[in-house]
């Protein structure tokens, strides 16, 4: 029989956030009150500085400084007065430097306080001990296993080691607690009294590796807890706190009958003391820390640990002037960032999600807080409040400030930070680490990229997708386009400024003339006719009655109408019927401009499995397009290089992103053109471009000059979005050519060379100068105030705010390439410096954690003091690895530029 099993309800919840598990989350403890949020006060970003690079520079300086220091330190413990080198400090050296005398004796007092006097051990056995302890944690073994006769060849250290039965009395011994008062009739110990040796041992552990490892008015400190995974209830026996954290684990027993044995389960619930403790970002030395013990506040545990970084006895002593404290979303709250502020150190880190915060997502807002929406473009709202001082110091600069941060990813970040260099208005530009630059650096291309001017070297970057904003691109212009040839003979509205735009442009004979070549459907009255013929009606259910899917789509295209939905909803479009789920699955087409331009700019995050096999499939159709132009055509592609963003020499608002850019050479002449990759994903599209190909030809030309009507065009591109982009691909490189490259998934189908006549090129170019003229002069004209865009406008902008964002980055990043004369290198990341500063100093504490954690000897049922001394003598242990880290790096970390 099998007793019912109880639901584990283990999920933790989720952590979804672009910085790591631990920068956002849902975090229902309420645990401060509105009125804290109050004092907050919402602030309007002061414009963008824009910095490259500059966590990185900001953390080198660091280690420089640091690091030297604290080589200079371990260098005089080793060799005295007389000095030494750092490659003469020999391993032992660093480990016997950091395992302090005045640490050993109090342990040594601790063992033997509870072994006879004729066990007491001697310092050396001591060391020996701790030689097991570490070929223990370097096997990852138990003493056990270790000792085993029938492992000695596999662990050869166990011949020489301490002999197991005194290793494991030495460690009895340090399980054991040391009585201040001995036990009598009168007289006993009191409940839950401290263990005065381990209290010593930690002060004299904080003490050596403050004094070693801390340097004032540089180091980046990593503040956090860490809850040491001990259930037995003797923890409280020695003083210390017992903490059950529920976002650690949970506990849960049940009982089953299993082949008549009644068997007991129990999952482990996050059970122990808590160890605070300070590690230094750049060094990664443990610098102090504390475990608490009960009745201890948070903030006196901090006060303490401050107080042994500056090597004083009382708070007012402390001064941590230059130091940045790094502190992850558990450890921030009201009390340690006005302690930190107050000692003169500043604050940098994720936050809560709590109400005492002035920015929430996800749930309603409370009193004095702003809900931030998670749908949007990229974005910051910040909020700061004046932090009080130490009496007497200057309190004027002294602000904390609040950052929730939009990744226009549909994701919230919540930061705070009382660093002056990361605050409101600070961005960072952070490149990627590797060198990704565009392929083919050959010098057959210099002649071309004199016609051009490179914004950034790759694409589907975070700078590419910033830079293209607030330009005429290949997507801007195909979306203008439809929308003056859907709205140019509508009633003149003369309170409509954007329908009057719309005339203006659509009466001009050189927009004319690029719809005719493009053979855009032009609307006539309520109704749309092509270029060069009669007026369309409305199509009837006989004209559609045999249309297959891809043929409904198609018409759909030719009419500028949306070509997705059933065959059903294609029917209703195209025949003008205004049914439910016409109206319900199509969308309101742009009415403005602004409409139109802001759409192209801010685009909402999309992907589709066919869209990431397109992209990836454009590096197989570049390497095998070579061959088939020598297969099919009487040109021959030399070479073929990519690039990034691209803009027109003297007019940079007009930009394009070819997929390649080719040498081409033909029996009589030499030429650049612009090649276009299209994968067909699916058999039906793919099956299209063989039959097109099976009409035309494989390799096919056209030739687009003022007397070209389209039909032809269209009938070798049916796309109008592929028509529309070769065309303006090719006008803004200042070239003539382009091809079409037609591929399925594995194979080259069909290419279609596009060749573009002056007349065409100026007519377009004309078309878009007037374009911007009348639609973007508050980009380009300093004097042009920003206009008044309604919410249905600005769309996936969301606000005017956003919008002003944008443009004041764009024209940041937009200068500094500018100034540099070529592009930056391709970015990572652009955000706010306080987040780019966090991403960099996080971490620290968890560090030393895992390390501790893992690569540690397998003990069974160690008691919870014995866990707790051998921490801190592995702590030691850390410290002198970290130190031979710091060693072997010296000279990159002093002589990297």
């Amino acid at each position: 029989m099998e007793m019912p099993i109880p639901h584990l309800a283990l999920d933790e919840g989720p952590y979804d956030d672009l910085l790591s598990d631990s920068d956002s989350g849902e975090e229902d403890q309420v645990d401060e009150t509105t009125e804290e949020a109050a004092r907050w006060k919402f602030i309007k970003p002061p414009d963008v500085q824009l910095n490259v690079d500059n966590t990185d520079a900001f953390l080198l300086s660091k280690a420089r400084l640091e690091t030297a220091r604290v080589m200079q330190r371990v260098l005089s413990r080793v060799f005295g007065a007389q000095g030494g080198h750092p490659s003469q400090v020999a391993t032992v050296d660093v480990l016997k430097l950091w395992l302090d005398q005045n640490v050993l004796n109090i342990v040594q007092q601790h063992i033997n306080a509870n072994l006879d006097a004729k066990d007491f051990i001697s310092v050396p056995e001591l060391f020996g001990f701790i030689e097991v302890e570490l070929w223990l944690s370097f096997y990852g073994i138990s003493p056990t296993t270790f000792y085993s006769k029938d492992y000695r060849g596999l662990y050869p250290p166990a011949k020489q080691a301490m002999r197991s039965r005194r290793y494991r009395s030495i460690l009895n011994a340090l399980g054991t607690k040391t009585g201040q008062i001995a036990t009598s009739e009168e007289f006993w110990n009191a409940p839950f009294e401290a263990d005065r040796s381990l209290s010593h041992a930690m002060d004299a552990l904080r003490r050596v590796c403050s004094e070693i490892g801390f340097v004032s008015e540089v180091s980046i400190a990593s503040l956090d807890d860490d809850l040491l995974r001990l259930r037995s209830r003797s923890v409280e026996d020695i003083g210390l706190t017992r903490v059950r954290n529920p976002k650690k684990g949970y506990e849960m027993e049940y009982w089953m009958y299993d082949a008549m044995v009644l068997i007991r389960f129990l999952l482990l619930v996050r059970f122990g003391p808590v160890h605070h403790g300070v590690v230094s970002l750049v060094t990664g030395l443990y610098l102090s820390g504390h475990i608490a013990s009960r009745g201890e506040t948070l903030g006196e545990v901090l006060k303490l640990m401050m107080r042994s970084l500056c090597g004083v006895s009382t708070d007012s002593q402390i001064d941590l002037s230059g130091v940045l404290f790094a502190l992850d979303r558990g450890y921030q709250s009201k009390a340690v960032n006005q302690h930190i502020i107050e000692c003169g150190g500043s604050v940098i880190g994720t936050h809560k999600r709590v109400q005492a915060f002035p920015f929430t997502y996800g749930k309603p807002a409370q009193k004095s807080q702003k809900l931030i929406n998670e749908v949007g473009s990229m974005s910051t709202n910040w909020a700061s409040y004046k932090c009080a001082g130490r009496a007497g110091s200057d309190t004027s600069s002294n602000h904390m400030h609040a950052l929730a941060f939009r990744s226009g990813l549909g994701k919230i970040v919540l930061c705070s930070t009382s660093d002056k260099e990361a605050g409101p208005g600070k961005w960072s530009y952070v490149p990627r680490n590797r060198n990704d630059k565009a392929n083919n650096d050959s010098d057959a291309f210099t002649a071309f990229e004199t016609r051009v001017k490179l914004l950034t070297e790759l694409q589907r970057t975070p700078d590419w997708f910033l830079m293209r904003q607030f330009r005429i691109t290949g997507l801007v212009a195909i979306k203008l386009l439809r929308s003056i040839a859907q709205q140019p003979c509508q009633p003149r509205d003369e309170g409509d400024g954007q329908v009057d735009i719309y005339h203006v442009l659509a009466g001009m004979s050189t927009v004319q003339l690029v719809l005719q070549i493009l053979d855009f459907p032009v609307a006539a009255g309520e109704e749309q006719r092509d270029n060069d013929g009669p007026v369309r009606r409305p199509l009837t259910s006989d004209d559609l009655l045999n249309k297959k899917g891809n043929e409904l789509k198609q018409m759909c295209h030719d009419r500028g109408l949306p070509a997705y939905g059933t065959i059903a909803v294609l029917k209703e479009r195209l025949m003008g019927q205004n049914t439910a789920s016409s109206r319900a699955k199509t969308p309101e087409q742009p009415k403005s401009v602004a409409a139109t331009l802001l759409q192209a700019w801010f685009l909402s995050p999309k992907s589709s499995t066919d869209m990431k096999i397109g992209t990836k499939n454009e590096d197989n159709i570049s390497t095998h397009v070579a061959a088939f132009f020598a297969a099919h055509s009487a040109l021959r592609v030399r070479q073929t290089k990519s690039y990034g963003l691209l803009a027109k020499s003297d007019q940079s608002y007009l930009a394009f992103s070819p997929d390649d850019v080719a040498d081409v050479v033909d029996n009589t002449e030499s030429f650049y053109a612009i090649l276009e990759y299209k994968t067909r994903t699916k058999s039906s599209t793919a099956a299209t471009e063989k039959a097109i190909s099976a009409k035309h030809g494989m390799f096919t030309s056209i030739r687009l000059d003022t007397g070209s009507n389209g039909k032809q065009f269209r009938r070798l591109v049916p796309d109008q979005a592929h028509r529309s982009q070769i065309l303006h691909n090719i006008i803004i490189a200042s070239l003539r050519n382009g091809f079409l490259v037609y591929a399925s998934k594995t194979t080259i189908l069909r290419v279609v060379h596009v060749i573009v006549s002056e007349d065409v090129a100026e007519a377009y170019l004309l078309a878009l100068s007037t374009i911007k003229d009348k639609c973007l002069s508050w980009i380009y004209s300093p004097d042009t105030p920003l206009p008044n865009f309604s919410a249905e406008e600005l769309g996936h902008c969301v606000d005017t705010a956003t919008l002003k964002q944008h443009l004041s980055l764009w024209r940041a990043l937009t200068t500094k390439v500018e100034t540099r004369g070529r592009p930056l290198p391709a970015a990572h990341q652009i955000v706010p410096t306080v987040i780019a500063k966090w991403n960099r100093v996080k971490g620290g504490i968890d560090v030393y954690s895992r390390y501790l954690k893992n690569v540690k000897a397998r003990h069974a049922h160690l008691a919870p003091l014995a866990v707790i001394w051998l921490r801190i003598l592995m702590t030691l242990a850390y410290n002198a690895y970290q130190t031979t880290q710091l060693l072997e790096v010296l000279f990159c970390i002093t002589n990297v530029r």
